[in-house]
């Protein structure tokens, strides 16, 4: 649903599909990423660091969470936090 929803450009309904899921598989990560990428596409950058942060709670290990916050720490100007998180999501081979 989220994912077609937000094809459509359909954001406050991809958005409540994705926390749905979220509530449904609270172990799962996917979803969060994907509710990430809505909030990076309506440049809502707290809300998707906040959301960030609440997958890294579950794993760290995502590439797509650490690029995407990487993104948003170079928006907020944290250049070397942003360096950081990009080596995390390319697997430390910048």
């Amino acid at each position: 649903m989220g994912k077609i929803a937000r094809e459509a450009k359909l954001n406050d309904e991809a958005i409540g599909a994705y926390k749905r899921a979220i509530e449904l598989k609270p172990e799962q990560v996917t979803p969060r990423e994907e509710l990430v990428a809505v909030y990076m596409e309506q440049n809502s950058y707290k809300l998707a660091k906040k959301t960030i942060k609440d997958a890294f709670s579950i794993s760290m290990k995502s590439p797509v969470l650490h690029i995407n916050l990487a993104e948003i720490l170079e928006a907020e100007g944290d250049i070397e936090a942003a360096v950081a998180e990009y080596k995390k999501g390319q697997g430390d081979s910048l």
